[in-house]
């Protein structure tokens, strides 16, 4: 957080990730320690939207969080899950009761009123966006492959505006969900990556994100992409 204030840099700080509650995508449920394995109280990853115990030791750890680094003028908002349709036993509506529950707890507990949100894998099907207490749509889409970029991400982001009446921020963005070398071959000069950061800004909320940082855009020189687009801002 001291990086990011002397970078001027704001960050989406995401507060628990799918990997966590699942045994088969980006498994970490093994390891977590609301797992009655390791101690905890929950048989299954989905009980932990439900049970009431697990729901109270949750909210001590967001009061911690909040004591912690709420203070912090660089979050900007409070991401609550990370693609939380991927957990084993996905129920919308226990995920979306739980949203609400959670989020208004960090609304009525955080003195400095960041913003909450959250993410799904798929752009639409995600009943959290419409509560009340999520401040803004924050979605994920790979579905950019042999599309008009541009287009495809303008069009998805008006759809979601009058969806859910809210600032849209395509938090993940890609033309490819594997990694980013086939990303890389599929565009290699990263149009998409310009198309991206603009295509988001002039018709949602902000510039739409690549992931693969490592594996494209360091890999492969990309950063002018990002200081062109910063020069021309500025």
């Amino acid at each position: 957080l001291a990086t990011a204030k002397e970078q001027d840099v704001y960050i989406m700080l995401t507060l628990l990730n799918h990997g966590q509650f699942t045994s088969v995508t980006n498994p970490e449920w093994s390891e977590n320690v609301y797992n009655e394995k390791n101690g905890g109280m929950l048989e299954l990853p989905i009980q932990f939207f439900y049970n009431t115990e697990a729901k109270a030791a949750y909210k001590n750890e967001l009061l911690y969080i909040l004591a912690r680094y709420g203070y912090s003028e660089n979050i900007f908002a409070w991401e609550l899950f990370n693609e939380v349709d991927w957990i084993d036993g996905y129920s919308a509506i226990a995920v979306t009761n739980w949203h609400n529950e959670m989020a208004n707890f960090l609304h009525d507990n955080d003195p400095y009123q960041h913003l909450v949100t959250t993410s799904y894998k798929y752009t639409f099907g995600t009943p959290a966006y419409a509560l009340d207490s999520i401040d803004f749509v924050a979605v994920h889409s790979y579905g950019y492959g042999d599309v008009k970029f541009y287009e495809k991400l303008v069009q998805e982001q008006t759809n979601l505006w009058n969806q859910y009446q809210k600032p849209v921020v395509f938090g993940e963005i890609g033309i490819d969900w594997q990694s980013g070398t086939t990303s890389y071959h599929t565009d290699y000069t990263g149009v998409t990556i310009r198309q991206a950061l603009w295509g988001g800004l002039m018709s949602g909320a902000g510039s739409a994100n690549h992931w693969w940082w490592d594996s494209w855009v360091e890999a492969h020189d990309m950063w002018y992409q990002y200081f062109e687009f910063n020069n021309c801002l500025i």
